[in-house]
């Protein structure tokens, strides 16, 4: 059979949505500092966005006010920041985690914001993602493995094979991809990690 017909699409305007507004797009930040330069009653987040001729210095004010948690000077420069939260159904999140280019830190946020060091997490590397995983499991990836951290702090850890490393990670609640080098890539779910 011959089919000689073409197919064609052709995208229309929005009939059922209506725009209400536009939020000009910051990315990449590559600086931020929250700060009160203007001595009004709630602080201004200062972004420094894009590089080379494309770059702007941005001013935001946010609409609600920022209560101020903690301050601590950190022992280097972080190279990601998660929240997380325990279980699916927690309110707020239960941990900060902080990594850096060889440790990674865990803050507990509950009264105050502390250090701890019971959580499960490993914290002599870099961590490349942290997630809730499941309904009340976390997980963190590193570059030697996958660490799996069950709500009775039972943890499960896949290994890289060989002198594999992960270099790229993608995730969702429930699964997580890894590339390693190489050029394998992994996929896994919540049960099997």
């Amino acid at each position: 059979m011959k089919d000689s017909s073409r197919y064609f699409f052709k995208p229309r305007g929005l009939k059922n949505l209506v725009r209400i507004d536009q939020v000009e797009s910051l990315m990449p930040i590559m600086d931020m500092k929250v700060v009160n330069l203007f001595e009004e009653e709630i602080p201004q987040i200062f972004t420094l966005c894009g590089q080379g001729p494309r770059s702007s210095l941005r001013i935001l004010r946010p609409g609600l006010a920022i209560s101020e948690m903690a301050v601590s000077q950190l022992p280097g420069v972080p190279s990601a920041v998660w929240t997380v939260k325990k279980n699916i159904n927690d309110e707020f999140n239960a941990f900060i985690v902080v990594s850096f280019a060889n440790a990674t830190l865990v803050l507990s946020i509950g009264e105050t914001v502390e250090e701890v060091s019971d959580s499960g997490f490993l914290d002599t590397t870099r961590s490349l993602a942290v997630s809730l995983i499941g309904d009340d499991s976390l997980m963190q990836v590193h570059p030697s493995g996958i660490r799996h951290i069950r709500e009775d702090r039972r943890v499960n850890e896949w290994r890289t094979p060989g002198k594999r490393t992960i270099v790229k990670v993608g995730y969702n609640r429930l699964q997580v991809v890894v590339a390693l080098s190489g050029g394998e890539g992994r996929l896994y779910t919540s049960r099997w990690i």
